[in-house]
């Protein structure tokens, strides 16, 4: 019979439970669960953000044309959430490409 692996998850392991008896094994799979969790939430604000960024520039070119929504596409791509929506409501009231969305 082969040793066990102390980074190998033992069979009572529960994700999200700890208990005073766990060994480094399950400190070891608590931290994993941690790390894909927060991986998880960073990739669903980026994917937020790109949306944002794309229902934007949609508005734009919809309201001011192709030329005006593709000049604005780098300065939408690097935004954060809170200038795209302050710029989601600009293009509300938006009459002509010089409305500043940078």
């Amino acid at each position: 019979m082969q040793p066990s692996s102390s980074k190998s998850k033992p069979a009572d392991f529960q994700p999200g439970v700890r208990s005073a008896d766990q060994g480094d094994g399950n400190l070891f799979w608590a931290g994993i669960e941690k790390g894909l969790k927060q991986g998880r939430e960073q990739g669903e604000q980026i994917g937020y953000r790109e949306g944002e960024a794309d229902g934007l520039y949609w508005l734009i070119e919809k309201k001011l044309g192709g030329t005006a929504a593709d000049d604005v596409r780098a300065p939408l791509e690097a935004a954060d959430s809170d200038s795209l929506r302050l710029w989601s409501e600009r293009i509300l009231t938006a009459a002509s490409q010089e409305a500043d969305f940078r």
